[in-house]
């Protein structure tokens, strides 16, 4: 369709004043509306065509020392869609069609100058069409680089596949993330580094209008990545069907994902501990405790004292256990002090002794140098007990354990080696056997809770867990040294505290039980444990009330209005009152009540508060009989 007549800006090169003026008639005759910037010679053409923005232009063909296959050379320099109309008194056809092949729009014969308005329109209007299709065509241009941009500089893989299944473009960071060269795959199935468990799934997806699948591909360095692939299916623009899918690399965010599970699971298992624990530990209480008493008893024969041994070092491995999940799930609350770890060693090498059995030699090393540390001594005395039944179970026919313990100055190569290390000093424990060693490949998870090599019921997979957990929690760190058939060593260290004081001694055991007197209120709802209790504090000389739970002693006190030296109370009691509850309740009457509370809780779970109150002690069950009645004695004495 012609364009409607309008304004334009025309450059013509005309030497004959008489054929330019009947040029301009013409045009305006044919409705044109314009302005024409009239050049004579070259010089003015050139100039004007640099200075101005001409919508046509009109060349005489020949110009006295110009023409215009030349003029229009300079237009098409500038302007290759500019409309360029030769105009000459005689132009032979030949002539003609040459100069259109050169460039021009068109030409014009002056005597046959009724087709100018024609020409002049058909030539604009081809020069605004080829103007649109250059602007869409740069359009397209710029939004196909927009799209490479983007796809090349995405994050995730974009893939386009055809529905056989073969790779026909695959985006650059196709081998920043799995490191194949791009090349290699287009033409190949899309399914072959497919993980074979995830295979099938993909395929019965796959071809689908609307795609989504979770799946493992193989990276070239053998493992599997995790990704999540999208897509749908499309159709070229020559009329083929393709699949065009995006695939985000989702492995991280499985790791985190699965740490979260893990740590829900373990907060669950921390929960179950604490339950199990309080249960648990009151039947052990009373095992260890009727254990006791019955070795009060005249005329225990040698195998009645061996097997009341036995029975408590069982209650104590059982109470080994607890401990052990209340550490891992970070229940067991640290009673921190400065300590001698030489002390602490010396004190178990006994019972080490008897849990390693005769048939593995110990042999104990220790510095006479060391400095303190600020640990929990049971939590070290745990470490110690764990590292020597992981080594016996590595001895089966027997060997050597050897305990050491040094000081050491942490410098940067130890930085550097165990990016985990406190510089300065530091106590180390170096646990070593030469037994069968850990193969490499399980080396890494040996710390992993639950984590087992042993046979069903051979062990819980919590020791060495438990190990990692209680150095943690003393802000140490552990080096392993392990090689199959030579044996394995552990290296603990954890930092020194308070260096030159004198570390506090681990008191050795007193050969026989306190004994006191004065009146005691026990309460607890569980009659075993309440009952034992009773017998082990009357063994001790002392008198005591029972009561079943808070509010049946109160009742007790309300009308027998005794007077009670310490109250001995368990912490979760039915009824609506707990021990906390009842401590105060009686302090009312007796403001300078001393309180022992017990419970098979640890105290964090069992309420930290509780020994912040004046005259005030915990002491989690289960509980030997030494522990149960030097306890007592200091509650009444201090």
């Amino acid at each position: 369709m012609l364009i409607e007549p309008r304004s334009l800006r025309i450059l013509h090169l005309e030497d004959s004043p008489y054929d330019a003026e009947l040029i301009h008639g013409k045009l305006i005759a044919e409705g044109f509306d314009f302005t024409v910037t009239h050049v004579t010679s070259r010089e003015a053409f050139e100039q004007a065509l640099a200075a101005g923005d001409f919508d046509c232009v009109l060349c005489d063909y020949n110009i006295p020392g110009y023409d215009g296959l030349t003029a229009m050379s300079a237009v098409r320099r500038q302007d290759s869609l500019t409309p360029v109309l030769l105009i000459s008194g005689s132009l032979g056809e030949e002539e003609a069609v040459r100069c259109i092949h050169l460039g021009a729009t068109d030409y014009i014969i002056k005597d046959r100058l009724n087709r100018l308005g024609v020409a002049v329109r058909r030539a604009l209007n081809e020069a605004d069409s080829h103007r649109r299709r250059q602007k869409t065509e740069h359009a397209l241009r710029e939004s196909e680089e927009r799209f490479r941009m983007l796809v090349e500089n995405s994050s995730d893989i974009i893939l386009e596949a055809s529905l056989e299944g073969a790779y026909v473009y695959i985006s650059p960071n196709f081998h920043n993330i799995l490191d194949y060269e791009v090349t290699d795959f287009l033409g190949t199935s899309i399914f072959e580094k497919v993980h074979p468990d995830d295979r099938a799934g993909a395929m019965e997806e796959f071809g689908k209008p609307e795609m989504r699948k979770v799946l493992r591909y193989q990276h070239a360095k053998g493992s599997y990545r995790w990704f999540e692939m999208q897509g749908r299916l499309f159709t070229t623009a020559d009329g083929q069907q393709r699949a065009g899918l995006v695939a985000r690399d989702i492995t991280e965010r499985r790791k985190l994902e699965e740490e979260l599970r893990q740590s829900h699971k373990m907060e669950s298992i921390g929960q179950l501990a604490g339950g199990v624990a309080h249960d648990f530990n009151n039947i052990l209480t009373v095992i260890l405790g009727q254990a006791s008493l019955l070795g009060f008893e005249p005329g225990v024969t040698p195998a009645m004292s061996e097997a009341l041994s036995e029975i408590t070092e069982a209650a104590e491995r059982a109470a080994t256990l607890t401990r052990q999940l209340l550490t891992f799930s970070r229940k067991q609350v640290m009673q921190p002090c400065d300590l001698d770890l030489n002390s602490v060693v010396k004190e178990m090498i006994r019972m080490l002794r008897r849990t390693l059995g005769d048939d593995i030699t110990l042999a104990v090393n220790l510095s006479g140098d060391l400095p303190p540390i600020h640990a929990d001594q049971a939590m070290m005395q745990q470490i110690l007990l764990n590292l020597a039944v992981n080594a016996r179970d590595a001895m089966p026919r027997g060997g050597q354990l050897d305990i050491s313990t040094f000081p050491m100055q942490i410098g940067p190569e130890e930085l550097r080696r165990n990016p985990e290390a406190i510089p300065g000093p530091a106590v180390c424990l170096r646990v070593s056997d030469n037994g069968c060693g850990i193969p490499p490949q399980i080396l890494p998870h040996i710390f992993e809770p639950f984590f087992t090599t042993k046979d069903v019921g051979k062990g819980t997979g919590l020791g060495l867990a438990s190990v990692h957990g209680i150095v943690k929690q003393h802000h140490g760190w552990i080096r392993i040294t392990s090689e199959v058939g030579l044996g394995t060593a552990f290296l603990i260290c954890i930092p020194a505290h308070n260096v030159g004081a004198a570390p506090a001694s681990v008191a050795p055991a007193e050969s026989s039980s306190p004994t006191g007197t004065g009146t005691i209120l026990v309460v607890d709802d569980d009659a075993s444990v309440r009952l034992t209790a009773s017998f082990l504090l009357k063994r001790l000389g002392y008198t005591v009330i029972e009561a079943v739970s808070g509010i049946h002693a109160l009742d007790v006190m309300e009308r027998l209005s005794p007077r009670i030296d310490l109250l001995l109370t368990d912490v979760v009691m039915p009824g609506g009152m707990s021990g906390k509850d009842l401590a105060q309740a009686l302090r009312v009457k007796i403001p300078d009540l001393r309180v022992l509370f017990s419970s098979g809780y640890s105290i964090s779970m069992a309420g930290e508060g509780m020994t912040r109150e004046e005259k005030a002690s915990f002491l989690q069950k289960p509980y030997s009989t030494q522990t149960f009645a030097t306890t007592v004695r200091d509650c009444l004495t201090s």
